[in-house]
Formats: structure tokens, sequence, C-alpha cells
């Protein structure tokens, strides 16, 4: 049996902030779990289809600016109360890649 299992491209660390996702038309209110360069882990109140385009807006600690993100549903299941979103980051500006990566680098140091 494989000690690691791990799928994932890069690892996550944890998050706790809130964000907003705009996808088909809406605004949904959400809060993050936990983020990676290639994507990000979110609670969400409602259910939407694996594939679908979506925008997302989100802050880290410490930063006056919102992240901004064009990114695809991966994942959509029942946790808890709410829906956990595994969301895959698709279009990242610089200025939001460096800001990741600094908090990231800062969680794995």
């Amino acid at each position: 049996m494989p000690e690691n299992t791990e799928r994932r491209a890069a690892p996550r660390v944890p998050l706790v902030s809130h964000g907003v996702v705009f996808i088909g038309g809406e605004q949904i209110a959400c809060k993050t779990l936990n983020v990676a360069v290639v994507g990000i882990a979110i609670t969400c109140p409602v259910r939407r289809r694996v594939g679908s385009n979506l925008q997302l807006e989100f802050k880290l600690p410490n930063e006056n600016d919102w992240v901004k993100v064009r990114a695809k549903l991966i994942r959509d299941e029942r946790y808890y109360q709410s829906y956990l979103w595994g969301v895959q980051f698709e279009t990242v500006d610089e200025e939001a890649k460096r800001v990741l990566t600094a908090y990231i680098d800062q969680h794995l140091s």
C-alpha cells in the first residue's frame, strides 16, 4: 500500500476567510477552507454543476485587495450544513499569484 496517497499537484494550506462566487449570473457568498497555487476548497450554501466556469474573489489575511481568479468547479459534495466545492484556478493574474505564493510559502516554512 502506498505511503502517500495525496493526489494534489501542489500543497494546500489552511485559509479561514470569506469570498464571493460569480457563477451563471448569480453571486454566492462562500467561506474558504484551504488554498494552493492551483486551487481552493470553499463551502457554499448551494450545489452547482461540476465543470461549471466561475469567477471567485476571496480575501487573504493582511491583504487589502481581494484575490480574483477565473476558475472551474471540479468537486461539489455535501459538507455539514453546506456544500464543499473544489475549485481549480484557470486564470490568475501575476499579482494574485504573487500574494498567493507568499501566503502559502509563509505557512509551509
